[in-house]
């Protein structure tokens, strides 16, 4: 996932909960680990009171458009954890966002502007792990809060039996 600026990439690596980070040289290219690469995804170390989970598995990223805010989708404990960058690149977790129906398993995406945050299969009762959800969110971004738009969860392209095979692995959001 680049940032908004294009100076700093960062890569999730599920298997171990960690996610790295690494500067852009806008004139090569040229990639170079930041300084304390990689971080703990918090997300599933620090689980919240009665959280079943102690590990995270982080499956997308996601930054707003203030390029304030790093958002982490966590399949272990179906939560999203959100983190404040700094002018530096490097991040601190603020808190977890817990969809109230625990379903958070998918890839995430922000609009142009990233005042909404979507992810597929997240928070849709009507639909189980593994179907056509899609949870949109407003992005606060004073506070990073993720707060659930006017009829969110959207079903696509209309409600059906899905397996978990039927999950998507991409999201974009276009201009």
């Amino acid at each position: 996932m680049l940032d908004v600026s294009g100076h700093y990439l960062y890569m999730s690596d599920t298997g171990i909960d960690l996610i790295s980070g690494a500067t852009v040289s806008s004139s090569s290219g040229t990639l170079t680990e930041m300084s304390k690469s990689p971080w703990p995804d918090e997300g599933g170390c620090n689980p919240p009171p009665n959280e079943a989970y102690n590990w995270a598995y982080p499956i997308a990223l996601a930054v707003d458009g203030t390029g304030k805010f790093l958002y982490v989708s966590n399949i272990g404990p179906q939560n999203i954890s959100i983190y404040s960058i700094g002018a530096n690149g490097a991040w601190n977790f603020v808190k977890y966002y817990v969809p109230s129906s625990r379903y958070c398993t998918g890839n995430m995406a922000s609009d142009v502007p990233s005042n909404y945050l979507y992810v597929v299969n997240c928070d849709s009762p009507a639909v189980y792990q593994g179907s056509n959800g899609i949870a949109g969110y407003a992005i606060n971004h004073t506070t990073g809060d993720l707060t659930p738009t006017p009829g969110s969860p959207y079903t696509y392209p209309a409600p059906g039996s899905y397996n978990i095979f039927s999950t998507p692995m991409a999201l974009t959001v276009t201009p």
